[in-house]
């Protein structure tokens, strides 16, 4: 029985050594968590402008985007004109080699 007392006094003084332990760590605690709430506001403000430069960047880079498919459009568009020009020439000089063929007739 006095075995069991023994045992049972050394946990209590454990026990008891690790509440003052933990007591002691409670303000610690208490200024880490004063320091990271002063620390959450601009490090927010932070996020949010770095979200804004990124939505930006994602904008202009969709703008260059548009503004290649227009000039390849564009580009497209300018090699048709050229091919209609050509077929017009080539039109008209078949329109005259057929006028020519019916005048030696």
């Amino acid at each position: 029985m006095v075995d069991i007392a023994k045992v049972a006094l050394q946990h209590k003084n454990a026990n008891l050594v690790e509440v003052q332990s933990l007591d002691t760590q409670i303000p610690e605690m208490q200024l880490s968590k004063l320091s990271l709430k002063r620390l959450k506001k601009p490090l927010s403000t932070k996020v949010e402008e770095f979200r804004s430069i990124i939505e930006f960047i994602k904008a202009k880079y969709s703008a260059a985007e548009a503004q290649v498919r227009i000039k390849e459009v564009v580009g497209i568009s300018a090699e048709m004109t050229d091919v209609g020009i050509a077929l017009d020439r080539a039109e008209d000089k078949r329109a005259k080699m057929k006028a020519k063929f019916q005048a030696l007739d």
